[in-house]
């Protein structure tokens, strides 16, 4: 199964592991948490961050929608956020791609976490 699948289990036959899209998400915040230069315990603390590990989560939300292809839940379940919180994150980031050099990095960074997720196939 590939990051970019949807994982179909039943009852009886769930795996003892943790799902996969989980792998794929803790790489892409380790992905973004590089790139914007913030600490991933800033980007995952369950309390209000700093303005720059909120925009990082926000990327990581968004990459994780349009590339892995996991819905506002499962990333809402994954970060530890609602799915509204999630919807939202998407729309800001969708909005900052008017900006050339914000879209440029999302550019670098959604064909980064895109081959890394298809190399896990």
């Amino acid at each position: 199964m590939t990051c970019l699948a949807v994982p179909t289990t039943s009852f009886f036959t769930r795996s003892a592991g943790p799902p996969p899209e989980l792998a794929c998400w803790r790489r892409v915040e380790l992905a973004v948490a590089l790139t914007m230069a913030v600490p991933l315990g800033q980007m995952r603390a369950a309390t209000r961050s700093p303005v720059d590990a909120a925009y990082a989560r926000q990327i990581a939300m968004y990459i994780g929608h349009a590339v892995l292809g996991l819905g506002f839940s499962a990333i809402g379940r994954l970060c530890g956020r609602d799915h509204k919180t999630v919807a939202y994150a998407c729309r800001m980031v969708e909005q900052r791609r008017d900006d050339p050099a914000v879209d440029c990095m999302l550019n670098l960074l959604t064909d980064f976490c895109r081959e890394m997720a298809e190399s896990w196939a």
